[in-house]
């Protein structure tokens, strides 16, 4: 049998001394283009979040301003119903992102809307409605199907205030889910991501793509939700609604 010399051995072990720093540097420069690549991923899609965000902030500001700007006019005021009902039918048709608007006493009582409704309204078991009476100022209901449109609404409520300081009107808007969603649809997302957006209480608003199913599902006991929930915005990797593990950028509104 062939024995290798003293000298033969003693070179190939400076061969493989040679080569192994050459293998180590190849396999951590793997783990840090790794590194990388999945921070930009993490980087990116807090930045995709954070775009839909400010775009359903901007949308829930204006539909404010709109219903500041209808707590001043006179038949609002005044509790005109029938001017109230023209005034709102004219709005609602410059805005397509509306399901609904209307007016109410302080009570809950509905006085006039867009569209009309047949019959009496009161919108005193919801609990948005709770809420203005709780703060006395702007806030922004859960996910519903409206009263007044019959279509999954978010509903924004804005209260006037008499002299004294208390609830006398309560002016609202609702939000078309269907419109909302077909709006942040268009903004283009990379392939095989997903835009979901949810209430405070873990019910889903809407989700682009593949949203047939999702919509008006409560995932308030998800892990997702939860870091959500307690995180506020940032990034996490835990299984999705759909059951497959992702990295998800999350953000709340303003």
């Amino acid at each position: 049998m062939r024995t290798l010399s003293p000298l033969r051995i003693r070179l190939i072990l400076l061969v493989l001394i040679a080569v192994l720093p050459a293998l180590g540097l190849t396999f951590y420069s793997g783990l840090q283009r790794l590194r990388h690549s999945r921070l930009d991923a993490q980087k990116h899609a807090l930045e995709l979040t954070r775009s839909a965000a400010d775009l359903q902030d901007r949308i829930i500001e204006n539909a404010r301003q709109i219903l500041a700007t209808l707590s001043m006019v006179p038949c609002v005021i005044q509790q005109d119903a029938a001017a109230c009902s023209q005034l709102f039918s004219h709005v609602l048709k410059e805005n397509a992102r509306f399901s609904g608007l209307s007016v109410a006493r302080s009570n809950g009582e509905v006085i006039a809307s867009a569209p009309p409704v047949s019959g009496q309204i009161n919108f005193a078991d919801r609990p948005w409605y709770r809420q203005v009476l709780l703060v006395r100022d702007f806030v922004v209901g859960e996910y519903q199907m409206g009263r007044i449109s019959g279509k999954p609404t978010l509903v924004l409520a804005y209260p006037i205030l008499d002299k004294t300081g208390l609830i006398d009107t309560i002016v609202t808007v609702g939000l078309d889910l269907e419109w909302l969603k077909e709006f942040l649809s268009e903004r283009e997302l990379p392939p095989k991501s997903t835009l979901t957006v949810m209430d405070r209480n873990g019910i889903i608003l809407f989700r682009h793509p593949d949203s047939d199913g999702f919509i008006g599902r409560d995932v308030s006991e998800t892990l997702l939700f939860k870091t959500i929930l307690r995180e506020q915005r940032g990034v996490a990797e835990e299984i999705g609604l759909d059951g497959v593990l992702r990295l998800h950028g999350f953000t709340s509104l303003g």
